[in-house]
């Protein structure tokens, strides 16, 4: 009878590790940012290297649903300069969110704290960005995630260059 014991526990824990990891995945992919003032959504790729997630703005969706292609010119471009694109880094999972992040803005050449919570469905990323650690100071907002047959729209950086990106945020 001890041996039927140890091996549910042993089982339930193999699932409970594996539904970790598999909420902690959730996060990866393309998400739509909140709307500017000309009605412009930022399209944002959150990737994982090693134990930490980052993410990148990949170009912007349109008032009306249209995407903004990208010419051959600016899609090597922006991939020539990785340090000019907006992204998150550092991001670790713990406790079902990713915290302890960092959102850099090439404009200003700052750094803002950020954590990331998803919805139960996974089809809405709740972020906090702040200028202290624990969120006090700043703002929130929310990002749709892309339908997987609008994601062939936008042109994703190599893994070699996801790995510039990230050490950039080192």
């Amino acid at each position: 009878m001890s041996r039927i014991y140890a091996l549910f526990i042993m089982l339930v824990a193999v699932f409970g590790c594996v539904f970790c990891v598999a909420q902690e995945s959730e996060i990866l992919g393309l998400w739509y940012g909140p709307s500017d003032s000309d009605g412009r959504s930022a399209v944002i790729h959150f990737y994982r290297c090693g134990d930490l997630y980052s993410a990148y703005a990949v170009g912007y969706r349109s008032q009306g649903g249209k995407n903004k292609m990208e010419s051959e010119t600016i899609k090597h471009a922006r991939a020539f300069m990785l340090g000019e694109i907006t992204y998150l880094y550092d991001l670790k999972f713990d406790k079902n969110e990713w915290k302890d992040g960092k959102i850099h803005n090439p404009v200003g050449e700052t750094d803002f704290n950020i954590r990331v919570k998803l919805s139960d469905d996974a089809q809405t990323a709740f972020l906090r960005v702040s200028l202290d650690r624990y969120g006090i100071l700043g703002i929130s907002t929310e990002w749709k995630r892309i339908p997987p047959e609008e994601e062939k729209n936008y042109f994703l950086l190599s893994d070699s260059e996801l790995e510039k990106l990230h050490m950039k945020g080192n």
